[in-house]
């Protein structure tokens, strides 16, 4: 029985490993980001931007509920169009290419196609992804 319970254990902290962010390090959120998108998981990649990202998204939202008629109530996780399309790359290297006052850009680079900059802004320890709308 102890051997069952320290089974469980092992496999819930397995669990729940997998399936938070790696949001501590800047590049480890671009993949975590990268990764969520692909499974167009909306709702975890919404929480992997920063509040002036999501910010300016609550703004949108509203403006397109708005301009719907007011029948819609949209939010910020509607505006976001994850996985409906495979990535535009698969990730195969990424490097930190600025670090300083809780703010980092992160190069990704694919297989294939031009390299991609990334913003990060770091909040209480985790990195949170910078969108420009």
């Amino acid at each position: 029985m102890k051997r069952l319970g320290g089974v469980l254990c092992a496999a819930v902290a397995l669990l729940s490993a997998c399936s938070r962010p790696d949001d501590r390090t800047a590049d480890g959120a671009v993949r975590a980001f990268a990764a969520a998108a692909s499974r167009g998981d909306a709702q975890l990649v919404a929480s992997m931007l920063d509040d002036r990202t999501l910010e300016r998204l609550r703004v949108r939202a509203r403006e397109a509920s708005d301009l719907a008629g007011g029948g819609v109530d949209l939010t910020p996780v509607d505006l976001l169009a994850v996985g409906f399309e495979p990535p535009r790359m698969e990730i195969a290297k990424t490097e930190v290419r600025a670090k300083k006052h809780g703010e980092a850009i992160v190069r990704v680079s694919g297989s294939d196609g031009p390299a991609v900059d990334v913003r990060l802004r770091s909040r209480l320890g985790r990195w949170k992804i910078v969108l420009d709308l």
